[in-house]
């Protein structure tokens, strides 16, 4: 047969990062021992995949391993070809092969009297399930790397919720928050939204902004008056008619040349032909006819008249300017978004219109008031100002569009219910086509259905396959004598009778075993009982088939896990004796107590040239996690008890030349203080060690004494209640160092002599 050799890399896992075996080559018989979490698993766990031809656990899909055998060097990419006959029992056997939980087992097959025909129709069904289970499996795989399309439906539903939030839908008992994933997935059944449809459904964002805002009802209608410029063309003809105008009046030189002096004596003839006065109001001089005749020649009816038509045009100017001036205008947050920007594009040409007008409006002005008073002074004429009729035109248009945008901003906001709903629609299609189309809804959804699909046809065919195969495997002679020679086994643990495997139909033509306590359905099994029977189903289904236990390697991993200590007796005879024909064997155990009683057979005179002893650990270098099995160290080899290694390890880890892991140092300390304390004193329990820590140090006079007692028996009362290597006590890191000085100190006080003797053979060994 090809037998297994080493192992000599593993990597890809969790666990550790790397893997080395420096022990010598396996043998027939092999015994691993080390503390829990060393790597044993995922050994176990390795081999066990050549023996179902694949990869079979989740979790190891980026495994790469090299295995030396006899014959070759094989590796992960060989499970299904490498001719590695392996058989397993560990946690993940009993896990697949007997269902606690249902209180039945899987079928066991031993050949009896069978076709030859049957068998090889057997054998090529199980080769057909196996291809379209790896194919099934594979699609599988493809499936779950793909996202899932009712988390994106929703997202979806969601995002519709939180597009109508703060308008008028938002509890709305279609749009509302009861919007979710169905209503968006009817939109797709019903063939509303399609991938051929989606983009023709979204919106300009214009359009998406306003009707989102007319939802949101916030707006209101804007009123708007635009100052009333219709005179402002006729007030410049009349204003220019008014700066040309020559009035032909008596020429008086003293008046014409001073305009203060003419106005007071203006004001003064006006008073003084109103009031029909002869006297002068200042001199009190009578006033010559003359004086007067000759001012009403000057100050004629004429003068006045156009003196008053300035000032009216001047007025109504003053007036235009104000109201041009003062406009009032909306504010852009008023009107609907879509409408905003145009607003204020053209706010900002009025304005710019408004200055040339307001421009020439005061330029006329201030020309008419310049002149008026003095009509008739010769040589008073104004130049004439041009009538801005581009900007004016533009100004008036600026305005009616303005109006214009109200009204259809104002026209917007009156949209009826049933319009409103239609809006509304509108938006939800359109973030529902958005958001599908850009999470790839469509295309993720062909790919998986067109995934469902192969995999529902590859369902199918391993139905009928498996029905086939079920009702082949079923017609095989014999199931009985399976039966009886697991009871057979589980007897010899707890009796007869106590727990058997009932064989019951469960099907046409198929048979499954239940699990029963003196005839009754077993509801609940202890640990111990669990690991017997399921050792016991294993040991049977060694024999089931043709199978050749001399040309097959055989792994256990942990076989006694949970068992008590005369269950451990029994089980260690029972594979002796069905096992000590394996082809090869490997035996990997935490439980010393296996340890023991497994190396005393290894080591006998019989077995010592082909048995093989390792010690495997996990070690921690800088950041880097390593798997080391090597050759098992002589102080386990040699001593009946753990107590000469474990103070070995706890010395070597005092001395920088084996570091132990923090975490487990307190666990080693504790170990060693029970086995000195227990042939020492005799302790059986960590009362009694404090008692004797308490009296012998604790009130010693000695300060290192008095300080090695405090120490331990801190240690002693906080950190001494595991039992189990692999689980370790709790214990800063920090303290760890301190632990194991403390401790070997409490030895060294208490029996120099025996202390000194262990430190020989621990200097030995470092060296």
């Amino acid at each position: 047969m090809n037998r297994l050799q080493s192992i000599t890399a593993i990597s890809g896992i969790r666990a550790f990062d790397s893997f080395e075996w420096v022990g010598a080559p396996a043998k027939k018989y092999n015994l691993i021992y080390g503390w829990n979490g060393a790597g044993k698993s995922t050994i176990a766990r390795i081999l066990s995949f050549f023996e179902h031809r694949r990869v079979h656990l989740d979790g190891f899909d980026d495994l790469k391993f090299k295995l030396k055998t006899e014959r070759a060097v094989v590796t992960e990419r060989d499970v299904a070809s490498a001719r590695l006959n392996v058989k397993v029992f560990n946690a993940d056997f009993v896990r697949t092969n007997v269902l606690f939980d249902a209180s039945e087992a899987n079928p066991i097959v031993i050949v009896g009297k069978k076709s030859i025909v049957l068998d090889k129709e057997i054998r090529d069904l199980e080769k057909s399930l196996a291809d379209l289970v790896a194919e099934r499996d594979k699609l599988g795989k493809q499936r779950r790397n793909h996202r899932d399309p009712n988390n994106i439906l929703k997202e979806c539903g969601k995002t519709v919720v939180h597009e109508f939030l703060e308008t008028s839908f938002a509890k709305h008992q279609y749009y509302g928050r009861s919007y979710n994933r169905s209503r968006v997935k009817k939109l797709i059944d019903d063939g509303t939204v399609t991938a051929e449809n989606a983009d023709s459904l979204l919106l300009e964002e214009p359009d998406r902004t306003r009707i989102r805002e007319q939802l949101q009802a916030r707006h209101q209608e804007i009123a708007f008056r635009s100052p009333n410029l219709e005179r402002l063309e006729q007030l410049f003809e009349e204003g220019n008619r008014l700066l040309r105008r020559v009035i032909a009046v008596a020429a008086l030189e003293r008046l014409e040349s001073d305009d203060e002096v003419r106005s007071w004596v203006k004001e003064g003839y006006r008073l003084h032909t109103e009031r029909g006065a002869t006297k002068c109001y200042f001199c009190t001089n009578a006033i010559a006819p003359t004086v007067l005749a000759e001012y009403a020649g000057y100050f004629t009816d004429e003068v006045t008249k156009t003196e008053e038509a300035i000032g009216r045009i001047s007025d109504e100017l003053k007036k235009l300017e104000e109201a041009l001036r003062g406009q009032q205008y909306p504010d852009s947050g008023q009107f609907l978004t879509s409408l905003a920007a145009k607003y204020m594009e053209l706010r900002n040409e009025i304005k710019l219109h408004s200055i040339h007008v307001l421009e020439a409006c005061e330029t006329l002005r201030k020309r008419l008031e310049t002149r008026r008073g003095r009509v008739h002074v010769p040589g008073s004429e104004g130049e004439e100002v041009p009538f801005p009729e581009k900007q004016f035109s533009a100004l008036k248009a600026g305005f009616r569009a303005i109006d214009e945008l109200c009204s259809e901003h104002n026209e917007l906001l009156k949209m009826g219910k049933e319009k409103l709903e239609k809006e509304a629609r509108r938006l939800e299609l359109h973030v529902v086509a958005d958001f599908l189309l850009k999470d790839d809804y469509f295309k993720i959804k062909a790919e998986l259905d067109a995934i469902d699909k192969e995999i529902a046809a590859l369902e199918k065919e391993i139905e009928e396959v498996n029905n086939k195969l079920q009702e082949k495997r079923s017609a095989l002679e014999d199931m009985s004598m399976a039966v009886d020679e697991i009871n057979n086994l589980i007897a010899e643990f707890l009796g007869p009778g106590e727990i058997e495997l009932t064989a019951v139909p469960s099907g046409p033509k198929l048979w499954r075993y239940r699990i029963t306590r003196r005839g009754t359905p077993a509801s609940y099994l202890s640990e111990g009982e669990k690991s017997v029977v399921a050792l016991a189903y294993f040991l049977v289904k060694l024999r089931e088939k043709d199978f050749d236990l001399e040309q097959t390697i055989i792994v256990l991993d942990d076989p006694v896990d949970s068992q008590d200590s005369i269950f451990l007796f029994r089980t260690y005879g029972l594979l002796k004796r069905l096992l000590g024909k394996a082809g090869q064997l490997f035996i990997l155990t935490h439980n010393y107590e296996l340890f023991n009683l497994v190396r005393d057979w290894l080591c006998s005179d019989k077995f010592k040239e082909d048995s093989s002893l390792y010690w495997i650990e996990k070690k921690r270098t800088a950041d880097k996690r390593t798997v080391i099995v090597q050759d098992m160290p002589a102080l386990l080899r040699d001593y009946k008890s753990e107590y000469q290694y474990l103070f070995y390890r706890l010395y070597a880890h005092q001395k920088k030349a084996d570091n132990l892991e923090e975490p487990l140092v307190p666990n080693v300390a504790r170990k060693v203080l029970e086995y000195f304390a227990s042939f020492k004193w005799s302790c059986r329990s960590s009362e009694q060690l404090s008692s004797i820590v308490q009296s012998s140090f604790v009130t010693s006079e000695n300060p290192r004494r008095r300080a090695v007692g405090d120490a331990v028996l801190k240690f002693v009362n906080e950190y001494s209640h595991g039992r189990d290597f692999g689980r370790p006590v709790t214990s800063a890191v920090a303290e760890a160092d301190a632990i194991c000085n403390d401790v070997l100190e409490f030895i060294r006080m208490n029996d120099r002599v025996h202390y000194q003797a262990l430190e020989t053979i621990c200097t030995k060994m470092i060296q």
